[in-house]
């Protein structure tokens, strides 16, 4: 080579390369230059001595010579010097005080003043585990800090692979999980160690391997400067020797080279010279270790690769599941327990072990879940008395009726919207309250549900803000308010009788329609009632108002009042009610001048009116909710901030219920004929799927990582369900034990609406009969209301973890936060129960007692589960008579409950479901 740059800028780069190398390997690559160009090697050799000389020098000069027997401090005992290293000296000595060897290390002189020892023992001191070695505490002598550590009487792996080559394959596969399971420990308490190689693990004579040296460990809050760039270069991460910031990920990378090493006895990229070496860590591919270690376990072969993947994103999401996967690892939430760290998502559903249900479970689960749901459907017709109220004329032939009414009652009125349903009549519920039997459901003016009929000539469109926001938007009795020129309501007895009119006139004109029309359409005998003067001011104009009282034959002694008013001879309004002389005090609740108005003047929709005797209760849920949220949001937003929360898992929960809050507006909608109004209503329905959305993504996101922390197996089978795996067995678990909780909780309900009965109790009957038959009305309605129960129940089953968690962090233990949960549900249950008498044990203590337990012992997704069971079978009319127009729709809740736990114990039990697997690819919300 002529040109003396080139060749100056040859040799320096051949200098620097083999600066790196150990001096077998210069001696070698020299050789192999010699015979291309001599000079250049005599020339490159030369400056490798000089270099050899000054670093000799330098570690003489850095060293400290301490004769054996020297005491330091008064306490420790120098027995001999154990060797040097990058950082400094380190000797073996004997503690004087404690009586036990020790290991003793000086740092470099040119270190000494950087606080840098200091910061070792800080970052170390940090990290308790078996397969780290301890530091235990700093010193100084003679101006030369020092720090001690634990002593192992052993030697270092570097040394053992020296001598023997490399280890048996079940050495190999110990000392990877206790690598795994040491570096765990250390992340887990922010520390990384930066430098893992065979040299800074020692094998104790147990061969037990102790990770030790953290010299240029990093801790929490981020590296030392000192630092930066430190390490071995062999034992570097790619995006290190580029210039990137450690991580994990970068101490996993070091852990498959260890491994590699071990296991083979050869080191897994050819290279000589730092430059040639990054290269190879960037682009070459390493051999299986399988092509030179035939009996390696196959498991340890694919944890080794996954850690030598050159994308950071690629390698393992953390040590901890490197160790809980590989043979003999044990149960990966017990391991994270052990060393002190939060698993991640991916561990969490790799533990837990596949779930798999024997035949014998599995027939007794399902047994119990048949039996239960059974029973529940034979007691319903008791306890909701759906039958004993008449219905049998199907809502489409009530609303033909309701037309032809109004065409009676004088009113050709244009019907350019229509809408009904089902409400409950409060005015009937004031004869039950001294736990008298319901009226008969044969006489007017007493059924205990009324069948609601409105027409407008415009587009009926909710308005009120709780209908929009709880009552998804559907149109009721006084919503909107019944206030276009041509609309009418009309509220009837199952049998077709009137029992509450209000029309508001057009422009057109009619026959003058005689009161007793009026009171024959509403199944009254004029016969049997006597006139009596009235102060009744109906909302709309009226120049004739009467009123009568009296009794029906059906009912001899139900004291009726009927009031009617008229505006041109035709009927605007019509009212019968309980007279006010049977109960002044029950009057005093239904004396409202329609059944629309409460007593503070205020109107309501049909969903306030059905539950106004539980108004109470539902604000202190509403309350409970409001406080809940205001401490999920900080909690969220830390856990975003420091990267801990499942996001994955909380975009997918997110954006499920989102989903399905739309799809259930587009089965059950409103839907309209008019452009703008579907519109409108779609952007609010948008709006409203996402603003639910957002909830459950701040009370997972805020309650996820306490839980996986502190009670991570109640999240296994829901996080496998939510990753992507149905028919993992123990989803399926959840599914069938869900069931069977759900259909025992609803059992549970009937029985309380039953109990005050049996036991002669004075009880206000809480019913949900008329909610349900709005759930009937047709197949959308159905089919969205299904969607809408699951959608609930999950929402439901996350704020109640919130719920739990938020107490386990007061409590500190399970137990008691379980205790706290179940006091919290039983008082807010029971004041939903029938009678107070009994329902705090029943839909209190015992249904609040076991939503605690299901939690704890079978996990979010059977409390979910358990949850929409329930809903199902609540929510949707139960009848034992299969000619009601609605036993169809409680059938579904009935056969959808039996095959939801039916499907779980297929796939919990059958060969056909997949258990667990841990060889994926991973990146790193109860009220009845």
């Amino acid at each position: 080579m002529t040109d003396p740059v080139a060749r100056h800028e040859r040799a320096k780069r051949l200098f620097l390369d083999l600066c790196d190398l150990p001096l077998a390997q210069r001696a070698e690559r020299l050789a192999a230059l010699r015979d291309e160009d001599p000079d250049l090697v005599d020339e490159v050799g030369m400056l490798l001595g000089f270099h050899d000389a000054e670093a000799k020098e330098s570690d003489v000069k850095s060293s400290i010579e301490l004769a054996p027997g020297t005491v330091l401090d008064d306490r420790y005992r120098v027995v001999a010097r154990l060797g040097r290293g990058g950082m400094g000296d380190v000797y073996r000595v004997d503690d004087l005080v404690l009586g036990e060897p020790a290991a003793l290390k000086f740092l470099r002189p040119d270190l000494a003043d950087s606080g840098h020892l200091r910061r070792e023992v800080r970052v170390a001191r940090q990290v308790t585990h078996p397969n780290v070695c301890r530091v235990f505490d700093v010193g100084e002598v003679d101006g030369r800090p020092y720090l001690t550590m634990e002593w192992v009487d052993g030697e270092d792996l570097a040394s053992l692979l020296q001598r023997i080559g490399r280890l048996p394959t079940d050495r190999g596969v110990a000392l990877a999980r206790q690598l795994a399971a040491g570096l765990a420990a250390a992340h887990a308490r922010g520390v990384l160690h930066r430098d893992l190689k065979p040299a800074n693990i020692l094998i104790d004579p147990d061969g037990r391997a102790k990770i030790a040296d953290f010299g240029i460990a990093e801790g929490a809050a981020g590296a030392d400067p000192l630092t930066l760039g430190a390490g071995t270069p062999a034992y570097m991460a790619p995006e290190l020797l580029e210039g990137g910031a450690p991580s994990p990920a970068t101490d996993l990378y070091a852990l498959g080279l260890v491994l590699y090493e071990s296991c083979t006895g050869q080191y897994p990229f050819e290279a000589l010279g730092r430059r040639e070496l990054a290269r190879a860590h960037r682009v070459q591919k390493p051999a299986p270790p399988s092509a030179h270690v035939d009996e390696l376990d196959p498991r340890l072969e694919r944890w080794i690769l996954r850690c030598l993947e050159k994308d950071p994103e690629d390698r393992p999401a953390s040590a901890l599941l490197v160790a809980a996967s590989l043979p003999g690892g044990g149960d990966a939430l017990d391991l994270a327990a052990a060393v002190g760290a939060t698993p991640s998502p991916e561990l969490v559903a790799a533990a837990g072990g596949g779930g798999r249900l024997d035949r014998r479970p599995a027939i007794g689960l399902g047994l119990t879940t048949l039996v239960l749901t059974l029973a529940t459907l034979l007691l319903a017709p008791g306890a909701r008395r759906l039958d004993d109220a008449g219905l049998d004329q199907p809502p489409e032939v009530m609303a033909a009726r309701a037309g032809d009414l109004l065409a009676e009652l004088g009113w050709d009125l244009e019907a350019g919207d229509r809408a009904w349903g089902y409400l409950e009549n409060p005015a009937a519920l004031t004869w039950m309250q001294d736990g008298a039997e319901p009226p008969a459901s044969n006489a007017p003016g007493a059924s205990s549900i009324l069948f609601w009929y409105r027409q407008s000539p415009v587009a009926l469109i909710a308005s009120d803000l709780e209908n929009l926001v709880f009552g998804r938007g559907q149109v009721g009795p006084w919503d909107p308010p019944v206030t276009a020129a041509g609309s009418a309501l009309l509220l009837m007895h199952p049998a077709g009788w009137l029992d509450h009119l209000e029309v508001r006139p057009d422009d057109s004109t009619g026959p003058a329609i005689a009161p007793e029309v009026v009171l024959a359409a509403a199944g009254l005998d004029p016969e049997r009632l006597v006139k009596r003067p009235t102060d009744f001011v109906p909302d709309t104009f009226s120049d004739a108002r009467a009123a009568w009282r009296g009794t029906t034959p059906q009912r001899p002694e139900l004291q009726l009042e009927a009031t009617v008013a008229s505006a041109e001879g035709r009927p605007v309004a019509f009212r019968l009610r309980p007279a006010p002389s049977v109960d002044p005090e029950a009057q005093d609740a239904a004396s409202a001048d329609d059944l629309g108005e409460t007593d503070d003047g205020v109107e309501h929709d049909a969903t306030d009116v059905l539950w106004s005797v539980i108004e109470e209760t539902e604000e202190w849920f509403d309350l409970l909710a409001i406080v809940a949220l205001f401490v999920a949001l900080p909690l969220a937003r830390e856990n975003l901030r420091l990267g801990r929360g499942d996001r994955r898992g909380a975009r997918r929960l997110a954006a499920l219920l989102a989903g399905a809050s739309f799809v259930e507006w587009l089965m059950s909608g409103p839907h309209f004929r008019d452009v703008s109004a579907e519109w409108a209503t779609f952007h609010e329905r948008l709006g409203q799927a996402l603003v639910e959305a957002a909830f459950v993504w701040i009370f997972y996101l805020a309650v996820e990582p306490a839980v996986r922390r502190r009670l991570p197996h109640v999240l296994i089978a829901w996080t496998r369900l939510i990753r992507g795996r149905p028919r993992d067995p123990l989803v399926g678990r959840g599914l069938a034990v869900g069931a069977t909780f759900g259909a025992g909780w609803a059992l549970v309900e009937q029985v309380d609406l039953l109990l005050p009965r049996w036991l002669g109790l004075d009880h206000w009957p809480l019913s949900v009969a008329s909610l349900q038959l709005d759930f009937a009305l047709d197949t959308g309605r159905l089919a969205g209301t299904v969607v809408l129960l699951g959608s609930n129940a999950v929402y439901d089953a996350v704020f109640s973890l919130l719920i739990l968690a938020l107490l386990l962090a007061v409590t500190r233990r399970p137990w008691l936060a379980a205790i706290g949960y179940t006091a919290l549900f039983t008082a807010l249950y029971s004041l939903q129960g029938a009678a107070p008498e009994v329902s705090w044990a029943t839909v209190g203590l015992i249904v609040a007692a076991t939503e605690s337990f299901l939690l704890l012992r079978f996990g979010l997704l059977a409390f979910a589960a358990a949850a929409f069971s329930f809903s199902l079978l609540r929510y949707l009319p139960l009848t034992t008579d299969l000619d009601a127009w609605y036993a169809g729709a409680g059938f579904l809740g009935v056969a959808l409950t039996l095959a939801l736990g039916a499907a779980g114990l297929a796939t919990a039990s059958f060969p056909g479901s997949r258990p667990a697997t841990t060889g994926t690819r991973a990146r790193t919300t109860s009220t009845l």
